[in-house]
């Protein structure tokens, strides 16, 4: 899910379920090398019901500051919500053996 105004962010990140939300920019060389891999991930691990969804803020597009309430000060960076509390955060590219095990455990954590 591609976020694109703060409504969308609320309604992705601070609904039930598991959020991954990736923040980068478009000028951002790391930030396009870290998108293959949360593609990669997000294919594995997404659910069609909606409990583990990603997300995507291009920071250089958004007409309203999201990344400003999220705390974000560099990109590429990872967040991940559970039941819309904010449960992990990581700057910089993640491997994709990392990735799928910090979604993994915040499945996990929400669940029980």
């Amino acid at each position: 899910m591609q976020i694109k105004n703060q409504a969308d962010f609320d309604q992705f990140a601070k609904t039930a379920g598991v959020a991954v939300l990736k923040v980068s920019a478009t000028f951002c060389g790391p930030c396009k090398q870290f998108k293959p891999i949360f593609d990669q991930v997000a294919a594995e691990l997404a659910r069609e019901d909606g409990s583990v969804r990603f997300g995507e803020v291009e920071v250089d597009t958004l007409p309203e500051p999201i990344t400003e309430m999220a705390g974000v000060r560099n990109v590429p960076a990872l967040i991940i919500y559970a039941d819309g509390q904010e449960t992990e955060r990581r700057t910089g590219i993640v491997a994709a053996p990392q990735l799928g095990q910090l979604v993994r455990d915040a499945i996990f954590d929400a669940i029980g």
